[in-house]
């Protein structure tokens, strides 16, 4: 069991980092803070974003699907295969920052596993990024081997709130 867990737990902290290595920030053009954003008006996306909360929409990255992690709270989850189940608790956070067309985010996890210990990992990716009827279109700079250079995300806005959403991955940002 411990060589599949470590495995899956490999395979858990990269697809997090894959998905969010993929995702937003850059230096602030704006002083917006606070205003309603626009999702046509990359001057409105503008500024520093708090990650709010990140959905797993398919289940690979908190164990099951359109699982909901509130940032900076630990959230238990478990992860079930042929093996059996592994208990965890996972804790995100992330800082994203956009310009009008560059973005810089930073990302961090921390996964405590029942009676295999604890790790944490820190990522950051910067890029440009363009906004077209409804969808972002980010290109890392310094993507990960292997990985797609561009990513698109549906996006949508509530006030100050932005959210950016892939086929896997959901992510509530608030503009400070």
């Amino acid at each position: 069991m411990q060589r599949k867990f470590s495995s899956t737990l490999f395979a858990l902290v990269f697809l997090s980092f894959s998905l969010t290595a993929c995702d937003s920030g850059g230096t602030n053009d704006a002083d917006g803070s606070g205003s309603a954003i626009d999702i046509t008006d990359t001057s409105t996306i503008a500024g520093t974003y708090n990650m709010v909360s990140m959905t797993d929409l398919v289940g690979e990255t908190f164990g099951a699907p359109n699982l909901t992690v509130t940032a900076g709270e630990p959230t238990s989850v478990s992860f079930t295969d042929e093996d059996g189940t592994i208990n965890a608790t996972v804790q995100v956070d992330g800082t994203f920052v956009f310009t009008r067309t560059t973005y810089n985010v930073t990302f961090n996890i921390a996964m405590s596993v029942e009676g295999f210990g604890s790790i944490s990992e820190s990522t950051t990716d910067a890029g440009t990024y363009t906004v077209s009827g409804g969808q972002m279109s980010i290109l890392s700079n310094d993507p990960d081997p292997g990985e797609t250079v561009s990513e698109v995300f549906t996006i949508s806005a509530d006030g100050n709130r932005l959210t950016m959403s892939d086929n896997e991955t959901r992510f509530v940002l608030e503009k400070q």
